[in-house]
């Protein structure tokens, strides 16, 4: 179910009218009606190698950390030992945590339509933060924790190390246009294996949710022929969903 935390900042706005996206291929909406689930990636799979790392104000920090410990006595060889963990911690804490990915945004986005489809034959579907929190509302074995990304610079920014999951919620500021919504959980199971050196052989997770609760309207792909959109409502209405499928606001015509 989803959780509270305090490292996950709620995005401005009222939860209810805070309109979410989420872009994929038609073969993995099919994925979603016959799993019920959404998918989270697993951190380390994701394109963005810094998804999880710190900056270099991070690093300096540390390093004027060692320097002061260092002063105050500690033996050499505890030293050399702090330097090698603290960088490879954060490597490993990667390959347990989980994401599932929005758009923060009033209107689909034509670059994200670009962006996450490999074809033209995809969907989008419409919710909002309101409803991908009670989407998990029934599930009662996963912690989600859901939160907006916030975009940094990560050589001149600062990244507080006091929360676990902060990093998980920074990404480059070329990303920003994305505006992103991320959901996350952490797999306690994958972290104790991933300490002992064991590489886990999950890539992702599926996390149930109530597609109910979750989808608002199911948009289709603009510039796509008038049968994938009725395969898509027949695709719905088979798996018992009674939701809106409606046409890319992108394929309207000018005015003049």
């Amino acid at each position: 179910m989803w959780k509270k935390h305090s490292g996950f900042k709620k995005p401005k706005g009222k939860s209810k009218s805070l309109t979410i996206w989420r872009y994929m291929d038609f073969t993995k909406f099919v994925s979603l009606l016959e799993t019920k689930s959404l998918f989270f990636s697993r951190v380390d799979m994701l394109l963005d190698p810094f998804e999880g790392s710190v900056t270099e104000m991070n690093l300096k920090a540390r390093n004027a950390f060692f320097n002061y410990v260092r002063r105050s006595g500690l033996p050499e060889e505890a030293m050399i030992q702090l330097r090698i963990d603290e960088p490879d911690l954060s490597k490993k804490w990667r390959k347990s945590v989980f994401v599932n990915c929005w758009g923060i945004n009033k209107h689909e986005s034509a670059a994200m339509w670009k962006l996450y489809l490999k074809s033209n034959e995809g969907i989008a579907i419409k919710s909002s933060y309101k409803n991908l929190k009670e989407s998990f509302r029934d599930n009662l074995k996963d912690e989600v924790y859901i939160g907006e990304v916030k975009y940094i610079d990560y050589s001149s920014d600062f990244v507080s190390e006091r929360g676990f999951f902060i990093p998980f919620l920074c990404k480059r500021k070329s990303f920003e246009h994305e505006r992103e919504l991320r959901a996350v959980v952490w797999n306690v199971d994958i972290a104790k294996a991933v300490d002992v050196g064991r590489e886990p052989k999950e890539k992702g997770m599926y996390i149930k949710v109530d597609l109910d609760t979750l989808i608002d309207k199911i948009c289709v792909a603009p510039g796509v022929p008038e049968w994938f959109g009725e395969l898509v409502k027949s695709i719905v209405q088979r798996y018992g969903l009674e939701k809106e499928v409606v046409t890319s606001q992108l394929d309207r015509r000018p005015l003049f």
